[in-house]
């Protein structure tokens, strides 16, 4: 690796982000291989922050470079805020009161439960907030949200890193489920894809598992998700470090896109590229949050988060399942 002192000072003053960009594009490119293949390997946001994990590994040092911090830090921002150009409260409408009802309980008890389970397992509050935020709503996009509402330090940066790698192997696991599972079950199209859409972690877990299930299952499968999505905003309020005061700049930005999308201000390319746009900024994000990673925390981690990620993956499947399959007959 060639020393800081002999690259440009242009580029040096950059190699921070350089090197997140690289590594972000890197795992959208495997991630896109690996899925024209028939291979699922995670998703690009699990893979970009292994390879930033491997690059801290093999080069402890990488941590301090210049702009790394602050480049993450906007590219996490910018990343959940473009997300809100995708979310409009009439496509939330659309599943029903009934639907959104079922969504917003389930997001609302796993929270609960989540925060509670913690509490019994002893695992770090920090930690547990993280966790719950992923599994609840939106997995990777919201633990980067709820922890750049936490104090800035190496605890919320391996915290961030476990509840991650979390939720993303409970929500892949869940996704190759799920199309199984809702045959078995029994379930309508319609049932299926909102089970899919309240109960999986990430957005591509989500329309992934309905999109297996029939065009049906996949439209309202993306639509429950995406109402998870637009309740980012109060649950990054309750579980954030609890300082009171003007909401973070991202988030303002978030709702004040999903209002203009709402009225019909955004044009139809736009929000088509809203997605796509948001998740290479938040696969940037977390290749920088890996390389900024200290490993120590990571293996020390233990069993306890794990088991938490578990028991809160069980209760969004049943309590989800429960509500859909009881009050839903569609």
């Amino acid at each position: 690796m060639l020393p800081l002192s002999v690259i440009p000072p242009f580029v040096a003053d950059r190699t921070g982000w350089l090197l997140a960009l690289a590594l972000g594009g890197l795992a959208l490119a495997g991630n896109a291989a690996a899925t024209a293949a028939g291979l699922f390997i995670g998703g690009p946001l699990a893979l970009a922050l292994i390879l930033g994990l491997l690059v801290r590994w093999r080069w402890p040092g990488a941590g301090a470079l210049p702009g790394l911090p602050g480049w993450g830090r906007f590219t996490l921002r910018a990343g959940v805020a473009v997300l809100g150009l995708g979310v409009t409260v009439q496509d939330a409408a659309r599943i029903g009161w009934g639907g959104v009802a079922a969504v917003a309980a389930t997001l609302a008890v796993t929270l609960a439960v989540t925060l509670l389970a913690g509490r019994w397992l002893k695992v770090p509050p920090g930690l547990t907030r993280l966790i719950a935020a992923g599994t609840a709503v939106c997995g990777a996009s919201a633990v980067l949200a709820v922890a750049a509402r936490h104090q800035q330090d190496e605890a919320t940066a391996s915290h961030a890193a476990v509840a991650i790698a979390i939720v993303t192997l409970f929500g892949s696991v869940g996704m190759m489920l799920h199309p199984a599972l809702s045959g078995w079950l029994h379930l309508s199209a319609v049932q299926a894809g909102l089970w899919a859409g309240a109960s999986l972690h990430e957005v591509a877990h989500a329309v992934g598992a309905a999109v297996q299930q029939g065009p049906v299952a996949a439209d309202f499968g993306t639509i429950a998700k995406l109402e998870r999505v637009a309740l980012l905003v109060p649950v990054v309020a309750l579980l954030g470090d609890g300082k009171r005061g003007t909401p973070p700049l991202f988030l303002l930005v978030f709702v004040g896109f999903m209002g203009l999308a709402s009225f019909g201000l955004v044009p139809p390319a736009v929000q088509a590229l809203a997605r796509p746009v948001s998740l290479a900024l938040l696969t940037t994000a977390l290749a920088a949050l890996g390389v900024s990673t200290a490993l120590g925390p990571l293996r020390q981690a233990g069993w306890r988060p794990v088991a938490l990620g578990l028991i809160a993956t069980l209760v969004i499947f049943l309590f989800s399942f429960g509500l859909i399959r009881g009050f839903l007959s569609v």
